[in-house]
């Protein structure tokens, strides 16, 4: 789960902007209309191109890499890009502790954002409290509970990791043994 975090907060820092003028989605062939200038990828959607402009239903992950770090509540999917998103506690909306990310373009024409929640005070039993909302014009809200358990399903990393790390020490360390020997016996 850690990694889904990583890659998120990755993806916002190093984002391409792109800024979308009215495409939801590229056709087989791709846009007809582009133009690369530094930093900013513009598509201009085709005249005779048949595009969706409803509203898309995004997709609402709560994340967390470690016990002790904040609550990420990640949409993903939606259309268009004004989306409210905000965590509530006994349904009132919070405000501190709390930290918007901004609205990012997926690749596929869609958009993404994540809202940060710090709970490092508040008892994991009192988690069932607060609930990630997401609001977007012509879809109904979708509310997401956090679960109490979610912090302790973060693992540690996989054991096929650990083991590469072991074995590249002991590599590390055959060499570094084997440099000094020669250097003792002039070999």
């Amino acid at each position: 789960m850690w990694f889904v975090v990583l890659v998120f907060k990755l993806l916002w820092c190093f984002s391409i902007h792109v800024r979308w003028l009215g495409l939801t989605q590229f056709e087989a062939g791709g846009p007809r209309n582009m133009s690369l200038s530094p930093g900013v990828l513009t598509v201009t959607p085709q005249e005779d191109s048949n595009m969706s402009l409803s509203p898309e239903r995004p997709e609402v992950s709560l994340l967390q890499s470690r016990p002790s770090s904040p609550v990420v509540c990640h949409a993903t999917g939606f259309y268009p890009d004004r989306v409210v998103v905000f965590w509530t506690r006994d349904g009132q909306e919070l405000y501190e502790h709390v930290d918007h990310g901004e609205v990012l373009p997926n690749l596929d024409g869609t958009f993404q954002v994540s809202v940060d929640l710090d709970l490092a005070s508040v008892p994991r039993e009192d988690w069932r409290r607060y609930e990630c909302v997401v609001q977007l014009k012509g879809i109904e809200d979708i509310s997401t509970r956090l679960d109490p358990a979610l912090g302790s399903r973060v693992t540690s990393p996989p054991p096929i990791i650990i083991g590469c790390v072991v074995l590249l020490l002991a590599v590390v360390a055959v060499a570094v043994g084997v440099f000094v020997y020669k250097k003792r016996n002039g070999v």
